[in-house]
């Protein structure tokens, strides 16, 4: 096991919830991946792009979320690109990464083999479906949801 892998297994044995990451452009599916995982206790950090994760966590003080869902059609730098720079960081070396993205070519499949990915959902998605594949990645019980406060 990782330093990561268990660094991670310690986390979630003392009932802290894993912090996830999200890269897609869209801010509606940001969004979507925010609340839903939010209203079962489990907190996203999310970015429009790659470039602007990868200067977010160039300090070594801020650790590495447990998992990426990452989108594959990015502007300025393309999903495998952002998933290239992750692998070879030995920070992120661990971290799993699920393709989330309307590109279901062979090719995409393909190229998500090619830079360990852990699953592939595509788009459009259900939410539902996506926290149970986190949570089943991670290796955890799917969180029960959490009442929220009125908006």
């Amino acid at each position: 096991m990782s330093p990561a892998e268990s660094a991670h297994s310690q986390t979630i044995a003392a009932g802290v919830l894993p912090v996830i990451m999200v890269i897609d452009d869209s801010p509606s599916v940001r969004k979507i991946i925010e609340f839903g995982f939010g209203r079962h206790g489990i907190r996203v950090l999310a970015f429009p792009e790659g470039i602007s994760m990868i200067r977010a966590f160039s300090s070594d003080d801020i650790p590495a979320p447990a998992l990426l869902l990452l989108d594959i059609g990015l502007p300025r730098m393309n999903g495998y690109q952002v998933a290239q720079i992750i692998r070879a960081n030995q920070k992120f070396s661990d971290m799993k990464i699920i393709m989330l993205t309307a590109h279901n070519g062979v090719i995409d499949h393909v190229n998500s083999l090619r830079i360990r990915a852990s699953a592939y959902i595509k788009k459009p998605f259900r939410i539902k479906e996506v926290i149970r594949e986190v949570c089943e990645q991670l290796g955890i019980p799917v969180p029960p949801p959490v009442d929220l406060p009125p908006a």
